[in-house]
């Protein structure tokens, strides 16, 4: 039969997990990227990175939440403002007119940290709703909560 591991009461009490708020700025650092291509759609076979961010707000009732499944086109379209703030927010090269330069091994950015917009989803089918990243920008090194500040940059002029 195995072992029988005793536990609290507590411990068999469902929580409820709601999602960050909407336009929450956060402390976050890149927990996984992979480079994939595009499942579906008009640009089906296009590469483009799947990256999963760890919130790093000590403190915070959303410490250590992972936000995952974000795709970042590698390619030019309406979304390709993803790339360029993502890769300026963890020090990858990016000019205008000569592209974004990222390194062979994108497994280098583990653990860079960086500032997440973080969105809500449209509720799915369940009516469950999940976050996305809805922006980019270098981390906060002031030591100060993100989530507090109002410093740059303004995420209003992200198409996101």
């Amino acid at each position: 039969m195995g072992r029988v591991i005793n536990v609290g009461s507590e411990s068999f009490k469902g929580g409820e997990i709601k999602p960050i708020p909407q336009g929450t700025k956060v402390q976050a650092t890149v927990y996984a990227i992979e480079e994939v291509a595009v499942k579906t759609g008009d640009n089906a076979g296009k590469p483009q990175l799947d990256v999963t961010f760890k919130v790093q707000e000590p403190g915070q009732p959303y410490n250590g939440r992972e936000i995952r499944f974000q795709k970042i086109p590698l390619y030019d379209n309406n979304a390709a403002w993803k790339l360029v703030t993502f890769a300026e927010a963890v020090g990858w090269k990016a000019e205008d007119g000569k592209g974004v330069s990222i390194p062979d091994n994108i497994q280098e950015v583990l653990g860079t940290q960086l500032t997440i917009k973080v969105n809500e989803k449209t509720p799915d089918a369940q009516g469950r709703v999940f976050n996305e990243v809805g922006g980019y920008a270098k981390a906060d090194t002031t030591g100060g909560s993100v989530v507090a500040s109002n410093a740059t940059p303004s995420w209003g002029a992200l198409n996101g």
